[in-house]
């Protein structure tokens, strides 16, 4: 058996759950408790090919988180069907901001899993 990598093992505890459906590749979604270190490890390892981070939105949303306003929506993070990140980096960016001030700070984000790449 391979080894796994780095990306693949970040997640390896998430309970996906299959969306009903779904066709190949199928999509799966769970909601995900992020700390600052896994918010932290996704972005250096299943973010290659995002545009750049606005610091603005960041901010915003680490606001929020440390305030208690952030509520769990439909706005997923989302993984093409090789585990690449594709949607979300700002909100786990601002994880990783809330993280600095809150080392306890769990922000709950819904993730989607399998979407086409393009």
């Amino acid at each position: 058996m391979a080894a796994k990598s780095k990306s693949e093992a970040l997640l390896e505890n998430i309970e996906f759950v299959r969306v009903p459906g779904s066709v190949k590749p199928e999509v799966h979604v769970a909601v995900v408790d992020f700390t600052p270190e896994m918010a932290q490890q996704w972005l250096e390892h299943k973010n290659t090919r995002n545009r750049p981070l606005g610091k603005g939105d960041i901010r915003k949303y680490c606001l929020a988180m440390l305030a208690g306003e952030w509520e769990l929506n439909c706005e997923t993070i989302v993984l093409d069907e090789k585990g690449k990140l594709v949607n979300g980096q700002h909100r786990l960016a601002a994880v990783v901001l809330a993280g600095e001030t809150d080392s306890d700070v769990r922000v709950p984000i819904l993730v989607a899993l399998g979407v086409k790449s393009k």
